[in-house]
C-alpha cells in the first residue's frame, strides 16, 4: 500500500484512556497545488500541551501515538 498524502485515522479514548474504535478514513479531494498549499488557510490545528513534569500523561500519549 503506497500513501503519499499520509494516512487518515481516528480513535476514541476508552476506559484507562486506552485507545480503542480505530477507524480509518478517506481523506478529503482537495487541491494539492502548491499555490493554494501556501496560501489558502487550511483547517484549525488541535494541540494538547503536557506539563514538562508530567512523565505519566507522556508515557500515556506515546502509547497512544505508538498504536496509531
Amino acid at each position: 500500500m503506497k500513501l503519499n498524502d499520509g494516512v487518515l485515522m481516528s480513535a476514541e479514548l476508552q476506559a484507562g484512556n486506552k485507545g480503542g474504535n480505530y477507524v480509518l478514513r478517506k481523506p478529503l479531494d482537495i487541491d494539492r497545488s502548491w499555490w493554494r498549499r501556501l496560501f489558502v488557510k487550511g483547517p484549525p490545528v488541535l494541540a494538547y500541551h503536557l506539563h514538562p513534569r508530567d512523565e505519566q500523561g507522556a508515557r500515556a500519549l506515546s502509547e497512544l501515538q505508538d498504536r496509531v
